[in-house]
């Protein structure tokens, strides 16, 4: 594996470049996206291009909305070359109970393959635009083999008539090199 970080000695010339290097970016949805009865995943605003032979670490921070009968679903599609260990966390599919955005639900910590899809539970009563900020979180290292795009995608987990999940304008992408 190699670094894009040399070890900085005397003498040596410190650019802009190599330090700048292993600064966080963000990338922010800025938009809500709403799917209605439907299961194909759909690409969000959340991406990046990596570079070839490196080692990326990201917190993606998922704000949502749905109803109870859909839940959302959301994975990643990255180069065929590329791996990803991914710690994921989201409210449990499939209670069907309604409730506010404070009612106690049941939260699954898990460590899913690449790019398996990850479902979160929906909060809302079907036949309503979802309106309730729900949170789901996917954070690990992404290893380029060569460069290309890493995508976020979303869709609701189950299409019934009147369900629907919304991907959040507060959903971000935090990545940065590490090697």
């Amino acid at each position: 594996m190699s670094t894009p970080f040399p070890t900085w000695l005397a003498g040596m010339r410190i650019t802009a470049g190599g330090l700048g290097a292993r600064d966080w970016k963000a990338v922010v949805q800025g938009s809500d996206q709403t799917l209605t009865n439907t299961t194909t995943m759909t690409n969000t605003n959340l991406a990046f291009t990596g570079v070839a032979g490196a080692v990326y670490y990201y917190n993606l921070l998922i704000a949502y909305g749905a109803t109870v009968s859909a839940d959302m679903q959301w994975d990643w599609v990255i180069p065929g070359d590329a791996t990803i260990v991914r710690f994921t966390q989201a409210l449990q599919t499939g209670d069907n109970v309604a409730g506010s955005a404070t009612t106690a639900k049941t939260v699954v910590m898990r460590r899913p393959a690449g790019t398996t899809g990850v479902a979160a539970g929906g909060n809302e009563g079907d036949n309503l635009a979802p309106t309730q900020f729900q949170s789901a979180y996917d954070s690990g290292i992404l290893t380029f083999g060569a460069s290309g795009n890493a995508q976020i995608r979303f869709a609701p987990n189950t299409a019934t008539s009147g369900s629907a999940a919304t991907f959040r304008a507060t959903s971000y992408l935090l990545y940065a090199r590490v090697a």
